[in-house]
């Protein structure tokens, strides 16, 4: 996938202002690729009409989930 730090370093020194830039270089959710395949197929299909194939997934490209401590405790004191 895209590397956050080098995409905005690229783009600095190429002098490349862009959409796709400014999403890339803020990092892109890899679990988020099926779904949104899957939306953007819909679209395609509620506008243009047609017959969509399988998603294949190949590989995997994640992150392995972060595990957060906070206590119980915390949600009152913070909230309340």
């Amino acid at each position: 996938l895209w590397d956050p730090i080098t995409t905005a370093r690229t783009g600095r020194t190429l002098g490349i202002i862009s959409d796709a830039r400014y999403r890339f270089e803020r990092g892109v959710d890899p679990e988020f690729m099926v779904p949104g395949v899957e939306l953007a197929t819909k679209l395609v299909l509620d506008f243009c009409g047609g017959t969509p194939t399988e998603t294949e997934v190949v590989g995997y490209a994640g992150h392995a989930p972060k595990i957060v401590s906070f206590p119980l405790s915390e949600v009152k004191r913070l909230t309340g």
